[in-house]
């Protein structure tokens, strides 16, 4: 996995959605974004994001899976499926699983003929395509989780600061942190990590194991998904339900509609939604909130990319420190995941799978060697009705290829938008390079960055003022467990004494006399910072210059 790189962004970037939709890194192909609404600050919010695998839009790829999907199904060939093609149809959820690098058919996972997304009689590809759309594929999937322990963490540094006892922390017990938190710094490594905070604590200690999709008319409630704050609007000719939900969850007074204060957009966002101009926006004049300017927008970059560029690109910046009303904080992470190399093992397995099975060597299972196996951890039949192509009771190598080709297309389009959902952590608010820990720095500069925030009053912090925190995550499949170690820059010898990776240099990581680090210390902080070890190497660079012209 490639370095996660983060681009911190606070709320009012400005970017009009019209403009940006189907502009994608080719645009011979289809690139719809994926977009969202964030609920739980002092307005609604709405975020774009592109994402791209080897500079081709994710939803492209999807539309060649599905196309490829069509055409193994078609068994004919006549570019239509009939009954029998489309009940070998993967439903969903079995699509969905891959994102766990399940590729394995499930038990029960085919259409049912009775369900909600039964597969029709015949169908073509425009029909399949719309179907697969209809259950939330086809693009970025996205994936919602709560770390456990945001309010635990807040409670835990709150109580180590307020040294006097009444409950409010001041400056001066903020500007002491550092010395106040040492304490628990119980492995030693000068960073307060979450386990030392709290007994126990994982940070973010959640995955995006909750998978969401845009709402339809025929949703019955959920109970799992309809609390999160977060709702994933359909592709641009998609159902218009999603305003009728959003109505629903802001709409306080239960009239059915939303007045000013409920939706508490900008009052020229709502005087333009407001087509009557009775004061009153109905789901109908909503819908047309996604013409009006995003509040954010990003382009993600996975695989391959271009010399110099980067895995996460903002498409605009703050436009004004005005705009950053809302209370809600949120950054973008890009990382390669974990699905390729589940899919790469899962292939080696099933193909040796098959040269286990196939006792006669001849390259064909028959009947009497797919018999379930108590040993063996491959349903057979199951995997034998998905990729018998011809229908012939029959595996032979060629058909298992193809269908483990066709699980790799479909394995390719899977990335993931994990959406967490820190809500107003202290401790996320102050670890500013989010590699879970607090470090030296961070803590000195706390105070400072909480009134930048706006969160103090009256001399301490005011809870109630930190701001909701949203970190996004996109990736193939579920991203690798951990945080990355940031690369906070620095030549290469400081990198090398950094054993924390907090950025700086502490007396203890030097290795080099006192007088030495006294004399890169250029501030006389305590701590070398990756600019201060650059002019350091700036100088040895000039004296080996000087040096060689005077030879």
């Amino acid at each position: 996995m490639t370095p996660r790189l983060a681009v911190l962004i606070a709320a009012g970037l400005l970017v009009h959605a019209s403009n940006l939709r189907g502009a994608g890194p080719d645009d011979s192909h289809r690139a719809e974004p994926i977009e969202l609404v964030l609920l739980g600050g002092e307005r609604p919010l709405r975020v774009l994001v592109w994402a791209e695998i080897d500079g081709q839009p994710v939803s492209a790829i999807w539309d060649e899976s599905l196309g490829r999907l069509f055409a193994y199904h078609d068994r004919d060939k006549n570019d239509v499926l009939d009954t029998g093609e489309c009940a070998r149809l993967p439903a969903p959820f079995a699509l969905r699983q891959v994102l766990w690098g399940q590729i394995q058919p499930l038990p029960g996972s085919f259409f049912d003929p009775s369900g909600r997304d039964r597969a029709p009689g015949r169908m073509e590809l425009d029909g399949l395509t719309a179907l697969y759309h209809r259950a939330g594929l086809g693009n970025v999937l996205v994936g919602a989780g709560k770390p456990p322990a945001t309010a635990l963490l807040t409670d835990a540094v709150l109580k180590h600061l307020d040294r006097n006892g009444d409950h409010r922390v001041d400056e001066m017990e903020w500007r002491a942190a550092p010395v106040a938190l040492r304490s628990l710094d119980w492995n030693d490594d000068e960073l307060i990590g979450p386990g030392e905070l709290v007994h126990g604590a994982s940070y973010p200690g959640a995955m995006g194991t909750t998978l969401l999709s845009a709402p339809r008319s025929d949703d019955p409630p959920a109970a799992e998904v309809d609390p999160w704050p977060v709702l994933v609007l359909p592709s641009s000719d998609g159902s218009p339900q999603w305003s009728v939900v959003l109505t629903q969850r802001l709409d306080r007074d239960g009239d059915g509609g939303l007045n000013a204060a409920e939706a508490a957009f900008r009052p020229t966002v709502f005087s333009a939604l407001d087509s009557d101009k009775d004061d009153r926006l109905t789901p109908a004049e909503l819908s047309a909130w996604r013409r009006e300017n995003a509040d954010a927008a990003w382009r993600v970059h996975l695989g391959k990319r271009r010399n110099g560029q980067a895995a996460v690109e903002a498409i605009s910046a703050p436009s004004d420190r005005a705009e950053r009303t809302s209370r809600v904080r949120w950054e973008l992470h890009a990382a390669e995941g974990q699905l390729a190399d589940s899919v790469t093992v899962a292939r080696k397995y099933y193909q040796a799978w098959f040269t286990d099975a196939d006792a006669n060597a001849d390259g064909v299972l028959e009947k009497t060697e797919t018999t379930d196996r108590k040993q063996s951890r491959v349903n057979i039949a199951s995997v034998v009705a998905v990729a018998d192509s011809d229908g012939d009771g029959r595996l032979n190598r060629c058909e298992l290829t193809a269908w483990l080709d066709l699980q790799e297309q479909v394995a390719r389009g899977h990335v993931l938008l994990t959406a967490l959902d820190h809500g107003p952590g202290l401790f996320e608010l102050l670890d500013a390079d989010r590699n879970g820990a607090l470090s030296v720095r961070e803590l000195r500069g706390a105070w400072d960055r909480l009134g930048a925030e706006g969160c103090l009053r009256d001399g301490a912090l005011d809870r109630g003022k930190l701001p909701r925190q949203w970190v996004f995550i996109v990736s193939r499949g579920h991203p690798l467990p951990g945080l990355a170690r940031v690369d906070h820059g620095g030549p290469g010898w400081f990198r090398a004494m950094d054993r924390n990776g907090d950025g700086d240099l502490s007396p203890r990581e030097f290795v080099g006399p006192r007088t030495e680090f006294q004399r890169l210390d250029g501030d006389g902080d305590g701590l070398i910072s990756p600019s201060e070890a650059g002019t350091r190497q700036q100088s040895q660079q000039k004296v080996s210059r000087d040096e060689s012209s005077e030879h």
